[in-house]
């Protein structure tokens, strides 16, 4: 099943909670409608205080298969070493958000997201981008990533291996 699909079925989950809540008995707006304005207010506030206008994104080619784009670190844009960003390219997409780890770059106060051609859409970014080039990306601020861990952002890290003979 593609992204396209299976993200329009995430979002009909929204329509069946208010749904639910409306045409159900009582006590289903306490188990269902309170989650579910936590969601909504949550989703505000995604969209009014963390999406992020790049007006000029470095967007370089690396081949026929990868890009890589560098950005200045918009206000409020923390640095982190193991976060992810939903990136939106409204020259490509306008209603597709898509999660990319983010990751420092070179230059100081910028940061950079590498993109691999793996569906359609990153298939249709690859073939809009064959030289470098500037353009226009929506950024919803990082998010730190749910595998990261403090010891990622160690300098000294130390890794201990213990074998144990095969028991007979």
């Amino acid at each position: 099943m593609s992204f396209e699909w299976r993200m329009g079925l995430h979002y009909l989950s929204i329509i069946w909670g208010a749904a639910l809540i409306c045409h159900a008995p009582r006590r289903i707006f306490w188990l269902v409608g309170i989650p579910f304005f936590v969601y909504m207010t949550d989703k505000m506030i995604e969209v009014l205080l963390k999406i992020r206008l790049i007006e000029s994104a470095h967007f370089q080619s690396l081949g026929d298969t990868s890009c890589i784009i560098s950005f200045e670190n918009p206000p409020g844009f923390f640095k982190q070493n193991s976060a992810f960003a939903y990136l939106m390219l409204s020259w490509l997409s306008k209603l597709q958000f898509r999660a990319f780890s983010v990751f420092p770059c070179t230059k100081p106060n910028h940061s950079s997201i590498c993109i691999h051609k793996c569906d359609d859409w990153t298939e249709k970014l690859m073939k809009q981008i064959t030289t470098s080039t500037h353009k226009p990306a929506f950024v919803v601020s990082p998010f730190l990533s749910p595998f990261s861990s403090p010891a990622i952002d160690s300098e000294n890290l130390v890794a201990a291996l213990e074998l144990h003979p095969p028991s007979r």
